[in-house]
């Protein structure tokens, strides 16, 4: 591991068409564990750490359950937009704020940042922030995710390359919200080297073949199956380690559910075309990445979320539903979900949940061990018809 690499872990304080329906439907079952109240001694990786999910799951469990070590994946330490959402819902800019005047100047000559923000203990103390790191780490592209996965006892995936509107995010955003971002991040630079900062010429070439491996693919699907692959490896090395030690690799015992998927309602990923409803690039993807979980040897919840609005409110009941099996519909030939198709399930569409219950969920699912695959949401908002 180079110097670099080790660089990007970063410690705080100490996010086709449908296919005919030829066999059966059937769901899939939800195992409900006895619910502990905390969380044992674990650490737990976040992927998608700076999402609108991603986020909020980080606090929840910083919060929550003090036992925890929470470890967020972030595409990237060095631009301000890869970690802003996550530095503002951690409670990183809650500290003592010192404004100065605007015109001042910095140490390079430049006019300098007009706000500095310090750790406030009487404000931030509960807030979890020692047990928070941060690290860079590009889901697409394998060498990250291994050094990433290595050591977590459990995994909570929550990153897209779609957006709101389930469209394909451009590969580079281009500075967006590099001035906008810049106030309450310097609170994460102040207290870690590096963020935020230049790379060098190894920095550069690394980035360089991240963004070659990343190219063309989508963090829902290679991401999924990365991670996955990554976290099976993790957990056989584990397992050989307990039958050297003569069947326990010590420690708390850790949760029952293994990974926690955050993936989409299947009613989101179809639209209504010339010979039918037809799946969406948003809806192939979610499903193959869903796909690669089951096909594994994880232990699983995947939790499909209805649109998000944050208008409906937060903290509200959460509906759940056992949720519709592709590779079940195909009749177990292809178990993969290469060949299979889902169901429309219009009845759906009108389902909304908030990002902060959808992370509510997923949080909940690794505590009370929820396994199978689930359709939540907590209000119908029924859509207006033109």
């Amino acid at each position: 591991t180079s110097e670099a690499s080790m660089g990007r872990s970063l410690w705080l304080f100490g996010l086709g068409c449908l296919l005919p329906l030829t066999s059966a439907l059937r769901t899939a079952s939800i195992v409900l564990a006895e619910p502990p109240q905390k969380l044992a001694a674990c650490t737990v990786a976040v992927a998608g750490a700076n999402g609108r999910v991603g986020s909020k799951v980080v606090s929840t469990l910083l919060r929550g359950h003090p036992n925890v070590r929470v470890r967020a994946l972030v595409r990237s330490a060095q631009e301000i937009g890869s970690y802003e959402r996550l530095s503002y819902e951690s409670g990183a800019e809650d500290g003592r704020m010192d404004l100065r005047a605007a015109w001042a100047i910095g140490d390079d000559g430049g006019f300098g940042q007009t706000q500095t923000i310090e750790f406030d203990p009487d404000v931030q103390s509960g807030y979890g922030l020692d047990r928070l790191e941060v690290r860079e780490c590009e889901l697409r592209h394998p060498p990250d995710v291994s050094e990433s996965i290595a050591g977590a006892d459990c995994i909570i995936f929550c990153a897209s390359t779609f957006d709101e509107r389930r469209t394909r995010l451009p590969e580079r955003l281009g500075g967006f919200a590099a001035a906008t971002a810049r106030f309450g991040t310097n609170l994460f630079e102040l207290r870690l080297p590096g963020f935020g900062g230049g790379r060098s010429a190894e920095e550069e070439a690394e980035e360089e073949e991240r963004e070659a491996s990343a190219k063309g693919k989508t963090a829902d699907e290679d991401g999924v199956t990365l991670v996955v692959e990554a976290f099976e490896k993790e957990m056989a090395k584990r397992a050989r380690l307990a039958a050297l030690t003569g069947g326990s690799a010590g420690g708390a015992p850790l949760p029952s559910t293994q990974f926690v998927l955050a993936s989409a309602s299947q009613a989101l990923g179809y639209t209504s075309g010339l010979d039918g409803p037809c799946e969406t690039e948003f809806g192939y993807r979610k499903r193959m990445g869903e796909a690669a979980l089951r096909a594994s040897g994880l232990s699983s919840a995947i939790v499909r979320a209805a649109a998000l609005d944050e208008d409906i409110g937060e903290g509200l009941e959460v509906q759940r539903i056992a949720g519709v099996i592709a590779e079940d519909l195909a009749g177990g030939i292809d178990p993969t979900g290469e060949q299979a198709a889902g169901k429309e399930q219009d009845e759906l569409k009108d389902n909304r949940i908030s990002s902060r219950d959808v992370a509510r969920a997923l949080v909940e699912a690794l505590v009370q061990g929820q396994q199978g695959t689930l359709e939540i949401w907590t209000e119908t908002v029924p859509t207006k018809k033109k």
